[in-house]
């Protein structure tokens, strides 16, 4: 009689440690699957991330816990409770409304983890690391498969240059935040190597998403990741005198400047790759009406108009000046700003729980039309109020004393001062996108990272020794 061997039991302290891999997955098929086939990743995150949340509250909730533990839990209820009496709200006035999903996971499972399990190996976000390193580098894989002009003809709504920015799969943003959040946990998962083919590899791993990541051209989060690496060159120089200091100040400013100035290189040199192939493209396009009409469908990967004056121009959704240009209204954001809290002055409501028409709301008030406002705490304001905005500042201030404190410490290993400057410049990236503490489906995956490393820092400052 054929039978199936017994299943080896995980031991009950490890099961959260399964719950948050499961989240893991979820999250790493949303990254590289989000859109395709029939956005699959989307739906599985979207419906299947609370059955993770919900196993791992189950098992937490019977075990004796901290005070640390049960305030951190706390916290992560009263942010949940509020989402849900604000989209009560929304639904009482007729609005639509999000899925709860993401939210729970961001809040009760990615932001408690540590505290709650006690997480002295960390294992919980080594783990999560490694899932957005390999999400990264599958994301790496599609910028090559684009460069080799060989796209599938059904991904090519999905897999395209934006102008000449990389979309693959996702806005440029987007896809630039993750590969910067890869970089931050490969360069922590270096740190912590032992075997130098490991190392050299890894190293091989930062080395090509900063290369994709420059084919983004989004600048504020090349320059946070030029503070990033800059960073680490500091504290491998700094041991505590002042001539280290000066010198890994320096060290790291040069390193800085000098990624932000080959990074534009880069997306200089794809730039004029694009506007060749393009040029040889529309030398072809009699010869090729034959063909397309053949195989109904569009053999080109760019998307372009043809001047008055003959000149190829490649059109983009999101256009983009040069950076002096664009320096003191970056790129329009400072007049969304403005539009939304003219919004808020003019319907009172909006501060006490928010909309669920944000770029509706503010698109009244600015002259261009804009789907958020662009930054993740005016995005919480408008959202849901200012009790929103309240719990929003708390995880700010959580997260940035604990980062503050776990850089001045001497003792800090580096792999965790490196997670501590990767999650500061999420947060930076969070001040021009609405990437934080919405827990909205299409940004979650950077919510959830913060998140759990903001829970991580704050751990590992509240840690007691063994």
């Amino acid at each position: 009689m054929f039978s199936l061997k017994k299943l080896p039991a995980v031991p009950q302290d490890r099961q959260p440690f399964v719950y948050l891999a499961l989240a893991g997955i979820l999250e790493f098929l949303f990254i590289t699957m989000v859109s395709i086939p029939s956005y699959v990743g989307y739906y599985l995150a979207e419906t299947y991330l609370i059955v993770p949340c919900l196993l791992f509250l189950g098992h937490v909730l019977r075990e004796k816990q901290t005070g640390f533990a049960r305030r951190r839990l706390l916290l992560a209820g009263v942010a949940v409770a509020w989402f849900v009496i604000s989209q009560t709200l929304h639904k009482l006035d007729g609005m639509e409304n999000q899925v709860i999903t993401n939210v729970f996971a961001v809040y009760l499972l990615a932001f408690p983890f540590a505290a709650l399990t006690d997480d002295r190996d960390s294992t919980g976000i080594r783990w999560i690391g490694k899932f957005l390193v390999a999400a990264t580098l599958v994301l790496v894989v599609y910028t090559v498969i684009l460069l080799l002009d060989m796209v599938p003809g059904d991904w090519r709504e999905f897999l395209f240059w934006d102008g000449t920015r990389l979309a693959v799969f996702w806005h440029p943003n987007i896809t630039a935040c993750y590969l910067m959040m890869g970089m931050g946990f490969g360069l922590a998962l270096l740190l912590q190597a032992r075997k130098p083919l490991t190392r050299l590899l890894l190293a091989a791993v930062v080395a090509v998403q900063f290369l994709v990541m420059a084919l983004t051209n989004c600048r504020t989060t090349l320059l946070m990741t030029g503070a990033l690496l800059g960073g680490v060159v500091f504290f491998r120089i700094f041991r505590g005198n002042w001539k280290q200091f000066v010198l890994g100040l320096l060290a790291a400013a040069v390193v800085l400047a000098g990624s932000f100035k080959l990074s534009g290189a880069i997306y200089q040199w794809n730039g004029e790759r694009i506007y060749a192939n393009i040029s040889t493209l529309q030398e072809l396009e009699e010869d090729q009406k034959e063909a397309v009409a053949e195989k109904d469908e569009d053999p080109e990967i760019y998307q372009y108009d043809v001047q008055a004056d003959g000149q190829v121009a490649i059109t983009t959704h999101n256009p983009q000046g040069s950076l002096l240009q664009d320096m003191f209204s970056l790129n329009g954001r400072t007049s969304i700003w403005l539009s939304a809290l003219q919004a808020i002055e003019e319907n009172k409501a909006l501060a006490w729980y928010g909309t669920e028409y944000v770029g509706t709301v503010i698109s009244v008030y600015n002259f261009f039309p804009v789907e958020h406002s662009h930054n993740s705490w005016m995005e919480v304001l408008l959202r849901s109020g200012v009790p929103g905005l309240l719990i929003a500042l708390v995880f700010t201030g959580i997260c940035t004393v604990s980062a503050v404190k776990l850089l001045l410490k001497r003792e800090t290993e580096l792999w965790k001062k490196v997670i501590a400057m990767t999650t500061m410049c999420v947060m930076v990236a969070g001040f021009l996108e609405p990437y934080l503490f919405g827990g909205k489906a299409y940004y979650h995956v950077i919510d959830f990272v913060f998140l759990l490393c903001t829970g991580y820092l704050d751990y590992w400052c509240h840690q007691k020794k063994a």
